[in-house]
């Protein structure tokens, strides 16, 4: 539930401000770590943490297609090719955002802080030993 949250924040942002901004990648990250610590009962592991990245990565490309989707049917629309806003097939549009990081490569690092923050979220506590 917090990564569809996640999702749709990545898309807000985006369709508000017209820009990616690492700071949300950081909150997609934490929110994406957080709903697995609690619903793994606040456990940490690297089992989780592995987990939280690829829920995290899921998010982010979740939200890629919501920011493509709509710019794309906004020109379908405005070519008369679309009457409505509808969702476009999930795999053609998926395979778009793809393509275009040969175009925005900052895309990738703003994917790696995502799933970097919630990987790091649900690390296992090391105690120190004292001696």
């Amino acid at each position: 539930m917090f990564s569809l949250v996640g999702a749709v924040l990545w898309y807000a942002v985006v369709y508000i401000s017209k820009w990616q901004l690492g700071i949300v990648a950081l909150g997609v990250g934490m929110l994406a770590g957080y709903g697995v610590k609690l619903g793994s009962g606040n456990k940490q592991s690297l089992n989780l943490q592995i987990i939280s990245g690829v829920i995290a990565f899921i998010s982010v490309i979740v939200g890629e297609y919501l920011i493509l989707n709509h710019y794309l049917v906004d020109y379908l629309i405005s070519q008369d090719e679309l009457t409505k806003f509808e969702f476009l097939r999930f795999f053609p549009v998926l395979t778009s955002v793809f393509y275009s990081i040969k175009d925005d490569a900052l895309k990738l690092i703003f994917w790696g802080i995502a799933v970097y923050t919630a990987f790091t979220f649900a690390k296992p506590f090391k105690l120190k030993k004292i001696d």
